[in-house]
């Protein structure tokens, strides 16, 4: 079985893609209106989690939600390939000694 709004995201758009999720925009569990899923890394789901969810009666502001776990996500991503690259660039400069 598959949960209500996972199947109904399907039906529109094919298989959910690894690693990504089915939210609602709305924060709404029983809208099930194709417009309010939104298929998201799941990463977000620990930024949902850190604000306490993201329902919120002004559709703006989930909007803007989506769009800050879109950001921090980004930030996320470059701060680790920063890391790796700096771990890289010190283990170069040991090997030349």
């Amino acid at each position: 079985w598959k949960r209500k709004h996972v199947y109904i995201w399907e039906q529109a758009n094919g298989e959910v893609p690894e690693g990504h999720v089915i939210m609602f925009k709305d924060g709404n569990p029983n809208n099930f209106d194709l417009e309010n899923l939104v298929c998201v890394p799941s990463s977000y789901c620990g930024y949902v989690a850190a604000l306490g969810g993201h329902r919120n009666s002004d559709p703006r502001l989930n909007e803007l939600k989506f769009d800050w776990y879109a950001l921090k996500d980004e930030l996320s991503k470059r701060e680790k390939n920063k890391t790796i690259k700096n771990e890289e660039m010190q283990a170069e400069e040991y090997k030349d000694g």
